[in-house]
């Protein structure tokens, strides 16, 4: 019996055909939720743990799980390895992917290896992580975790109207993993710290807290030819004036200790025609800072700003959020995990702060967790752009064994 050891071909090319189930041309990938493409990812999966002499499971969400057993006989509660594969539309090929396929890389290196586990180790594939389809994000492991009920994942409801429940095939019976005993999580830092730094790893300490929310500007629809410019109430006016505000407010928060940010990635306006003056208009709103005060202080002065804004131009401004999370630090168990496996590799690493959500953050709730960052090309991600070499991808996955290693044991 020998070491377990990470099979760097292997996992290279395990990466690049899953990149390739929802493919663009660009060379990004789009496989959003619930759909085909992240349907076939999963089969995919599925199949790769079959190979890799592994069995496979579903819950009522979808989410997918790999299984390899304990030491016979021992029902010691797991150590549970897991990321994502939905993207966000006209995202890249490695956000949440790299997690889970490094999950089974270490499942194929302790079954090549021979090396038997005091606990069971599951790979999970979590459902809807990004919420770019639906609302809210990080769904199927806020199912697992407890913090989402099945009724209300089954419920949710894309832009079309179409719901969850009509997406999910019936009549499978559940397979999940009891309560975990640890959590792990890989993935791309999405930032540029530890590539800026020649860093290979960087261990997680915790993760911003958050606050998506919904803006509305409600004016009065007209004729885009016959309405004087003095008398117009165009929504979409006061809304790019609102929209400018929240980063001019958002960037002298940043300046500060806070380091807090806030976009808009998304503008509906209505009635979207080019010879009406828009009467309302819809944007999302989403602030991160490290702590839920710092989030809660900057949305409060960006919504008054809102106000200020439309009445200024004759409008009506209306807020709400549609979901919170606090900051989440991460077990010391996991945390000194990571760092362990990173000095017992001779690796050079960095503790590090995560400015996106993960399923991490749910996981955390029920059971320790931590994460382990590698680095992407210019920390460019949700985009084609974003890029991994195999060297990183290589030892993170080595870094990954080894924690879950000194945890499963």
């Amino acid at each position: 019996m020998s070491a377990p050891r990470i099979d760097r071909d292997d996992l290279w090319l395990l990466l690049e055909l899953m990149a390739a189930v929802g493919g663009t041309a660009e060379g990004g990938c789009t496989r959003l939720a619930y759909s085909e493409e992240e349907d076939q990812a999963h089969v995919l999966l599925a199949s790769w743990a079959a190979e890799s002499g592994c069995t496979s499971g579903r819950d009522e969400a979808g989410n997918l799980y790999l299984f390899r057993a304990a030491d016979e006989g021992n029902t010691e509660a797991p150590l549970l390895i897991g990321s994502h594969l939905d993207t966000v539309p006209s995202g890249g090929r490695y956000d949440g992917a790299y997690g889970v396929i490094a999950g089974l890389a270490v499942l194929r290196a302790l079954n090549s290896s021979q090396t038997r586990t005091a606990r069971p180790v599951v790979v999970a594939a979590f459902r809807n992580e990004e919420g770019a389809r639906f609302a809210p994000a990080t769904m199927g492991s806020g199912y697992f975790a407890g913090t989402i009920d099945l009724a209300t994942v089954l419920s949710a409801t894309d832009r079309r109207g179409v719901k969850i429940e009509e997406l999910l095939e019936q009549g499978e019976s559940s397979v999940r993993p009891g309560k975990p005993y640890c959590y792990l999580e890989a993935h791309i830092e999405q930032g540029p710290v530890l590539v800026t730094e020649g860093v290979p790893i960087g261990v997680v300490s915790g993760v911003f807290a958050q606050i998506s929310a919904e803006v509305a500007v409600t004016g009065r629809e007209g004729h885009a030819g016959t309405t004087p410019m003095g008398v117009r109430r165009d929504a979409l006016v006061g809304a790019s004036r609102i929209i400018a505000s929240v980063r001019d407010i958002a960037g002298k928060k940043s300046a500060g200790e806070e380091e807090a940010v806030a976009t808009v990635g998304e503008v509906s306006v209505s009635p979207g025609s080019r010879n009406a003056i828009p009467g309302r208009v819809i944007f999302t709103l989403d602030i991160r800072a490290p702590r839920l005060q710092a989030v809660d202080t900057l949305y409060r002065t960006i919504t008054a700003r809102a106000t200020e804004i439309a009445l200024e131009e004759n409008l009506k401004a209306e807020s709400r959020v549609l979901w919170s999370d606090a900051e989440t630090g991460f077990a010391p168990v996991c945390v000194d995990a990571v760092s362990a496996a990173a000095r017992e590799l001779s690796v050079p690493s960095r503790p590090i702060s995560s400015g996106a959500g993960h399923d991490a953050v749910n996981l955390a709730q029920i059971c320790p967790a931590g994460m382990l960052f590698i680095p992407c090309r210019n920390g460019i991600s949700h985009s084609p752009d974003e890029a991994i070499t195999p060297f990183d991808a290589f030892t993170g996955a080595s870094v990954l064994l080894s924690a879950a290693l000194i945890l499963a044991r």
